[in-house]
């Protein structure tokens, strides 16, 4: 099993009107809800009106992702509302969860700007860095509202690396590979090409790894291609994006 570099094996879970549930895996087969445990306490609010329009009866958006670049996976949560219940509507708040590095997370909701503090009937969520600085923005879609674009003003501050996965030909990205960043006096750092993965949205399919605190100016990254191929990347450097094309690499066993 690939070691994720939260530490943390788990499965998130969001369905409108209940709970969203973390489950951790257990060997052989079967799942352990550690959702208030780790500290993921999030209910998506989704009024229906009477006619049930179908935004008002699916989930939300929401991904993984390392919003502040020190290498451990965050959670950022859609919630939804009601187009028919302004009582309800009000309710609605996104969260954002900051991971501890223990396997719980932290509601850092309140302290990540006031737009996450609007009550919005919101739905889809697609994550990608729009300015090329080194972490990763959302936009957040809306019903019958203007999409918000959240820039994210935190994962700069650390060190990080980014790296486009492209096939060879045709050169297109390559959705569902895997990337290992290994560097010197550092645990290695998995991620994956995701173009989906939230509600109705198409992300960045570039990977950004938050390097933290490290001092490391270039690393070695081993590649998993989606047919099974591998091949290793030495010295890609930090502090930009590199295109690694399929064939350029050691090929690795």
């Amino acid at each position: 099993m690939s070691v994720w570099s939260c530490r943390l094996a788990a499965v998130f879970v969001a369905l409108a009107i209940v709970d969203s549930t973390v489950v951790q895996s257990q060997k052989p087969v079967g799942f352990t809800d550690i959702t208030r445990s780790a500290g993921v306490q999030f209910r998506q609010i989704n009024g229906a009106s009477p006619e049930k329009h179908l935004a008002e009866t699916i989930g939300s958006g929401g991904l993984f992702f390392d919003y502040d670049g020190d290498g451990w996976i965050d959670i950022f949560l859609v919630d939804g509302g009601s187009l028919a219940d302004p009582a309800v509507a009000r309710q609605a708040r996104h969260r954002l969860f900051r991971n501890r590095g223990d396997g719980t997370f932290d509601d850092v909701s309140a302290a990540a700007g006031p737009a996450l503090a609007l009550s919005e009937v919101s739905r889809g969520a697609a994550f990608g860095d729009v300015d090329d600085d080194g972490d990763v923005d959302i936009l957040v879609v809306n019903t019958n509202a203007p999409a918000r674009l959240l820039r994210n003003e935190v994962g700069s501050r650390k060190r990080w690396l980014g790296v486009r996965l492209l096939e060879r030909e045709p050169p297109r990205d390559a959705p569902g590979a895997e990337a290992v960043l290994e560097r010197e006096g550092a645990a290695p750092l998995l991620r994956l090409v995701r173009i989906e993965g939230s509600y109705a949205s198409a992300s960045d399919p570039r990977i950004v790894f938050g390097l933290g605190d490290s001092s490391a100016s270039a690393g070695r990254v081993r590649v998993k291609w989606p047919d099974g191929t591998r091949e290793t990347f030495d010295d890609v450097p930090a502090g930009r994006y590199t295109t690694l094309r399929r064939g350029a690499g050691k090929v690795s066993p």
